[in-house]
Formats: C-alpha cells, structure tokens, sequence
C-alpha cells in the first residue's frame, strides 16, 4: 500500500508540473477532475473489497457486521415510515416532493443515530460510576 501511495503522488505531482509548465488551465482542470474521480473509484473499491475479505476469513466478524447492518437498516426504515414529503411552513416551494422526503429522511436518520449516541455516552457514563463506586 505503501508504494501504491508513492507512485500515486508521484504520478499526480508530474502531471501536476507538467499541465501548469503548458500553461494549460482548461486541461489541468480536467486533469485533476479525472484523477479526483480515479481515487474515488479506488477507494470506494477498496473500502468495500478489503472489508468483505476480512468478513468472510472472519465469520464471527461478518456475523457482528450483518447485525450492525441490520441495525441501521432498521434504523433507515424508521425514518422512512418517519418522514414526510410536506415542506416546512416557511420553506420555498421549489423543490419537488422527492426531495423533501429525502431531506426529511435525512434528518430523522441524523435525528435518530444522535439520540442512540447520546443514549450510549449517558449509559456508558453510568455504567462507568458504578463500576468505580
């Protein structure tokens, strides 16, 4: 991984150099677009490649992982059920009703995984007083 970092930097540096030595605005530009695009695509084929070789050389991992899955997975259909495509009162009507009810699902999810954070800090909190006491 590491020299797949050095020859990435290396790579983007030369043809960093080389577009600004062309004085070629348009085509560094869409260099850097392509190449922004490039590293997207390999992380978000690494962050899903590398997890599911550890899941399944691990199956008590995959177990614990499919339970968190099916956690948020609840907690996305309560939201769901939870929102509605009405805007806001004092909110411009310029959007269409799919996005309100995506914006609505949004913040129920937030909504929701906050009150679970808070829920889990004030608990963790509790159970640590009682255990030094």
């Amino acid at each position: 991984m590491k020299y797949i970092t050095i020859i990435f930097s290396i790579v983007s540096l030369a043809l960093f150099v080389l577009l600004a030595a062309l004085d070629a605005q348009g085509a560094m530009v869409a260099y850097q677009l392509a190449w922004t695009y490039l590293l997207l695509g390999a992380a978000a084929v690494s962050a899903a490649v590398f997890p599911l070789i550890h899941f399944f050389r691990n199956p008590p991992a995959l177990k614990k992982a499919m339970a968190y899955a099916g956690a948020l997975s609840a907690v996305c259909i309560i939201a769901v059920l939870w929102s509605s495509a009405e805007p806001a009162a004092d909110a411009a009507r310029e959007a269409s009703a799919a996005a309100w009810q995506w914006a609505d699902i949004c913040i129920a999810v937030t909504c929701i995984l906050f009150a679970a954070a808070t829920a889990a800090v004030v608990a963790g909190s509790i159970l640590h007083i009682k255990r030094n006491n």
